[in-house]
């Protein structure tokens, strides 16, 4: 997802950082000890989009290929990084609607970015909004697979230490940082977030994969290398998800400076444990990936009534009425409704308010109105999957005017008898 790379030329000595247009050096990395040699899997042949500056790629642009062949790619479009680099991607991701959105633009004074739409079919790009409020450089974004909702990675250069801030993103480019920790003097490239909402990314400098807190910032590596010196400079490295899968792809490259020094590329997958990465090398290409694959369907929630009124009349007998409200999951997972009066009125209840659907059943909740004899009782019955509404449901009860009649027992009803037949007698007597 995310291609990483730097043209803005910018005067780091004080930091003790060397970079130069086209690359961010930090130093040698981590462990250069041998990745886990294997083919790729044959089974994912989804569509990959990766976005490519440098040899043997004819012009820089976007470009796809089967997820399994990333060797062979076809031209989507040429997007020119443009006077200053104003084009420049620095990090693309699918969203849950298949488009894919990306930061893009340094330029060569000021380093400065802003959130764009890439076209899947021309590669034209669409500006959404500036990203503001981020403190240094934008160098990784992840799309959440679910939700849409966006995190950037940011390389600080705050007293010289070098770091890595993380950021919760509006639609528009708006940045708040998540939590205060910052990954010191660590870069972390290539962001990437699985369909459980975990986010992931790539330590350049020491060569592990990591796991990313979204709610502190505080990051985890993985238990073991990856085993692949990965580039410390940022540049043309990609990863992402296979979503249907749950498989980590990733793209890295060996080099230092610039595209025309890399020495070396392996694709793969990568072990979200161990963090070791298992692929085959694909030469000198560089380029970053986006995968828009689906998420799995966990459960699949609807609701057998659908939207509308609903009229409950109470017998004489009674000063409630009360029918169910069923559920049905076509998913593979359980999963939850939630039904709410709105607002709240303690004549309308619901029992359970949480219902529990199965995965392939069915599940329900029993809804009651109750008042005093000849009332008219209504409200508004809300059902939610998480904050999703499924039905919304304008109630109305109407309570009978009718009160009960309590019957007679036996032994009163034996009395009463018994009372009539002496009083017929006693009649029976005096009259005769």
């Amino acid at each position: 997802m995310k291609l990483i790379k730097l043209t803005a030329a910018l005067a780091l000595a004080t930091a003790g950082f060397s970079v130069s247009a086209n690359e961010l050096a930090v130093g040698v990395g981590g462990s250069s000890a041998a990745a886990v040699s294997g083919p790729l899997p044959n089974a994912p042949t989804d569509p990959t989009f990766n976005y490519a500056n440098g040899a043997p790629f004819a012009a820089q642009g976007l470009y796809r290929h089967a997820l399994n062949a990333p060797a062979t790619n076809t031209l989507v479009g040429a997007i020119p990084a443009g006077t200053g680099s104003v084009d420049l991607l620095v990090g693309i991701d699918n969203r849950p609607d298949g488009s894919l959105v990306a930061l893009a633009g340094f330029n060569t004074a000021t380093p400065a970015a802003r959130l764009v739409t890439v076209s899947t079919t021309t590669g034209a790009l669409t500006t959404l909004g500036n990203l503001t409020g981020t403190t240094g450089i934008p160098i990784g974004l992840a799309a959440n697979p679910r939700t849409g909702s966006l995190i950037v990675g940011a390389f600080d250069l705050t007293a010289g230490t070098g770091g890595t801030r993380f950021y919760n993103v509006t639609a528009t480019g708006a940045a708040t940082q998540i939590g205060t920790v910052v990954s010191s003097p660590n870069i972390i490239i290539e962001l990437s977030m699985n369909c459980a909402g975990e986010l992931f990314g790539i330590n350049a400098t020491t060569d592990q994969l990591v796991r990313v807190n979204t709610a502190t910032g505080a990051v985890t590596p993985a238990s073991g290398l990856i085993g692949f010196d990965v580039a410390t400079f940022v540049n043309g490295n990609g990863a992402d998800f296979d979503n249907s899968t749950g498989e980590l792809y990733a793209f890295l490259t060996s080099g230092a400076g610039n595209p025309a020094t890399i020495t070396g590329s392996l694709y793969g997958t990568v072990n979200l444990t161990t963090g070791v990465l298992t692929g085959t090398s694909l030469g000198n290409t560089i380029g970053a990936l986006a995968t828009p694959s689906a998420c799995p369907v966990l459960a699949n929630i609807t609701p057998a009534r659908p939207t509308g009124p609903i009229a409950l009349a109470s017998s004489p007998a009674n000063n409630s009425a009360s029918t169910a409200l069923v559920f049905n999951n076509s998913g593979t997972s359980a999963g939850s409704v939630t039904c709410t009066v709105e607002p709240a009125n303690p004549a309308i209840t619901l029992n359970p308010a949480t219902i529990n659907v199965p995965a392939g059943g069915s599940a329900s909740t029993q809804l009651t109105v109750t008042g005093a004899p000849g009332s008219t009782i209504s409200g508004t019955v809300v059902c939610r999957t998480d904050t999703t509404v499924l039905a919304t449901y304008a109630v109305t009860g109407q309570i009978s005017a009718v009160t009960q009649i309590n019957t007679l027992s036996g032994l009163g009803l034996a009395a009463l008898l018994l009372g009539l037949i002496g009083f017929g007698a006693f009649a029976a007597r005096r009259y005769s």
